[in-house]
């Protein structure tokens, strides 16, 4: 199970329903014993139901690779691996912080397999009396097939082509059939069920740490305690993702913000970069959501989060660079959309490689080497931002030269790796990566620069309506206030401009000497201040070439 937010925050899940939470609901009635075999027999687990469930920890038997014949329950599996998938106590998913994590097959003495691998546990069921269901693990890699006694029960995930379609993993409640798992003389002489997994995981997968296989032990029992555990298992799915919720909402949230002021003051252009990005990271955040679906699968997943989280870093350094006012250094913005174009065209062409099924271990390295290279090149950028910022303008303000700080730090991870800093905690199960909190002091810090971006917006606003009304007063007294007698004539007017300020006017000017009036009406194109301006220039001009006439 690997889930990306924008390698981002895989945010375990070996959730084994803890008997804690359930007394209150069940009777926890089960027993299970080994019973004696001969040496070169299968163990049987045998178990005795009552209102209850029982985690299948094993003993599993493991094989690699992939056979039709390996669900027949008379099938001699002596020689394969025995595989016990008991959780250690405070064992975490060391990616996405589900409790209970038991590794995979790779770190398992099977490094760098991907592909088919089958389990086998010969179980023997008594006292069940009423329908039966299997919780699949909750965690695991990528998709599988479930048999009974070689008959299928369910799966997970598309098998009907040599290559599955597989999808992010999450808890499955199946139905056991009473004819799969019925006593037959010529299948199970012994009354035992043979439970065989089909897995499958991709080679993207081994991108992962300790990957392969179930993460977690399947649980039996019977329909309703099944029920309870299924949606206890939700329950902490949901409860691991919730901080990508919070980050989505977050980024959403900000992104209105944004928009709100933008919507105050139009010509503030400088916010669209920043809205983009918040966007896109609210939009990138929200991929939880398809964990929980099989909207599309774990290779679409893969490709869509590349996508995005180039071209979400991308708009955050076109940020950096119109906020710290480098629009001279074209430069930086070339190279910015270099490094996303490039960063897009590796995440694409490495899932093409990988789209047949397996891959060598040179295209491992090679997009190993590529993402270490873009990394280092994006935090070289961030520095030349700043320090360039820094010498342009110190009026950035320390919130702005912080937030660049807070963003910078995810692309240190892999140097935080090598020097083995932690970087995740999982408080009350919820996974909080340094990536998270990196992203919640960052957001907060740019929340501070759009605060005194908008407390500067008022201030020119104010001076601007301050201008506005002293070229309503200018106005004014160019409009004659009262009109002058004129034997013969009655003139009346009425003036009222379309805005604060207009671009209509007249003069009326009588001759001192012959009786005479001169009478101008005019109209300025436009609307607003720069048209009162050129009104006042033409009426001072007017009355300048009246006295000399």
């Amino acid at each position: 199970m690997r889930r990306i937010l924008f390698s981002l925050l895989t945010l375990g899940g070996r959730r084994i329903v803890s008997s804690l939470l359930l007394l209150p609901l069940l009777a926890f009635s089960a027993t299970a014993q080994n019973a004696p075999a001969p040496a070169s027999a299968a163990p049987v687990t045998n178990i005795t139901l009552g209102q209850s469930i029982v985690p299948l920890t094993g003993p599993w038997k493991f094989h690699i690779g992939d056979n039709p014949k390996w669900a027949d329950p008379n099938f001699d599996d002596s020689q394969w691996e025995i595989v016990d998938l008991t959780p250690q106590a405070g064992n975490f998913d060391p990616e996405l912080g589900f409790s209970g994590y038991v590794p995979g097959w790779t770190a398992k003495g099977h490094p760098g397999y991907s592909g088919f691998a089958w389990y086998r546990m010969h179980i023997r069921i008594t006292g069940a009396d009423g329908p039966m269901a299997l919780l699949s693990p909750t965690n695991f890699d990528d998709g599988y097939q479930l048999f009974a006694n070689g008959r299928p029960i369910a799966s997970y995930g598309n098998f009907d082509r040599p290559i599955p379609k597989v999808y992010y993993s999450r808890p499955v409640m199946f139905a056991v059939p009473e004819s799969a798992i019925q006593h037959t003389p010529d299948v199970a002489p012994d009354g035992t069920i043979v439970v065989a997994f089909r897995f499958y995981m991709a080679p993207a997968t081994l991108l992962h740490s300790q990957t392969g296989g179930m993460h977690s032990p399947p649980v039996i029992g019977l329909a309703s305690a099944v029920t309870a555990a299924y949606h206890v298992a939700w329950e902490e799915q949901y409860r691991v993702l919730s901080s990508g919720l919070a980050t989505a909402i977050l980024y959403l949230a900000l992104a209105l913000l944004i928009l709100m002021l933008y919507a105050f003051d139009r010509t503030e252009t400088i916010l669209l970069w920043p809205l983009a990005a918040c966007v896109l990271g609210g939009m990138l955040f929200a991929t939880f959501l398809l964990d929980t679906t099989q909207v599309m699968t774990e290779q679409q997943g893969y490709i869509l989060a590349g996508v995005e989280s180039s071209i979400f870093f991308g708009l955050w350094l076109m940020t950096w660079w119109t906020y710290l006012g480098l629009q001279d250094r074209k430069w930086i913005r070339n190279t910015i959309g270099v490094l996303v174009l490039l960063n897009i065209a590796v995440s694409l062409l490495f899932e093409i490689l990988l789209f047949g099924g397996s891959a060598s271990r040179n295209v491992f390295v090679a997009n190993t080497v590529s993402g270490f290279v873009t990394d280092a090149a994006v935090f070289l950028l961030l520095i030349l931002i700043a320090y360039f910022g820094w010498r342009r303008t110190q009026r950035a303000g320390w919130a702005l030269f912080l937030a660049l700080f807070f963003f910078a730090i995810p692309f240190l991870q892999p140097v935080l790796d090598r020097l083995h800093v932690r970087t995740m905690w999982f408080p009350f199960g919820i996974s909080f990566p340094l990536q998270l909190m990196a992203e919640f002091a960052m957001l907060f810090c740019f929340s501070l620069v759009l605060l005194d971006q908008f407390r500067s917006s008022q201030r020119r606003r104010q001076a601007m309506e301050q201008d506005v009304k002293q070229a309503q007063q200018v106005q004014q007294v160019l409009i004659p206030m009262a009109l002058p007698q004129i034997p013969g004539l009655t003139i009346e007017s009425e003036y009222r401009p379309a805005r604060e300020v207009g671009g209509d006017f007249f003069q009326i000017i009588p001759h001192a000497t012959d009786g005479s009036v001169l009478i101008v009406v005019g109209d300025v194109t436009g609307k607003g201040l720069q048209a009162g301006m050129l009104v006042a220039l033409i009426v001072g001009a007017i009355r300048t070439e009246a006295k000399h006439t």
